[in-house]
């Protein structure tokens, strides 16, 4: 069975930081309309000496509550209403400045199980609040 990693996202080296990046063929088109990649820095502390990295990418699944909790601070902010019942992934990110994050994939899908749309969302503190980050993100195929 892969791994949410393996599904979903690949790790490339970047000259700033390491970072997640979608899987050859598709892209994460944010919410401010560009596509992009999840990097090891943290946005809000700024650049640091030495590039950061990624020192623990770990599948994190959560229980039916943790995915109930979930969709309630996310009900706020969602812009489609399929986000709200779609399957929720978790990763567990780790990086040598310290940060602790997670990494969310929303995937929905159809009565057939075909899948309708893929969502993603950077957070810290397990989302908690949840805000309208620029770290949402759609996975769209590339160049559509």
């Amino acid at each position: 069975m892969k791994s949410m990693a393996d599904a979903y996202m690949r790790v490339v080296c970047t000259k700033a930081s390491d970072a997640l990046a979608p899987l050859p063929g598709y892209e994460w088109v944010f919410s401010n309309g560009t596509g992009g990649f999840l990097t090891a820095i943290n946005p809000k502390a700024g650049p640091t000496a030495n590039p950061p990295s990624f020192t623990r990418l770990v599948n994190a699944p959560l229980s039916a509550a943790d995915v109930a909790a979930f969709r309630q601070r996310l009900a706020p902010v969602a812009k489609d209403p399929a986000i709200l019942t779609a399957e929720v992934l978790r990763l567990e990110v780790d990086t040598s400045s310290g940060d602790h994050k997670q990494e969310y994939f929303l995937i929905a899908h159809n009565a057939a199980g075909a899948i309708t749309g893929e969502w993603g969302i950077e957070c810290y503190n397990d989302c908690n609040p949840m805000e309208s980050s620029p770290w949402a993100f759609t996975v769209t195929t590339a160049g559509k």
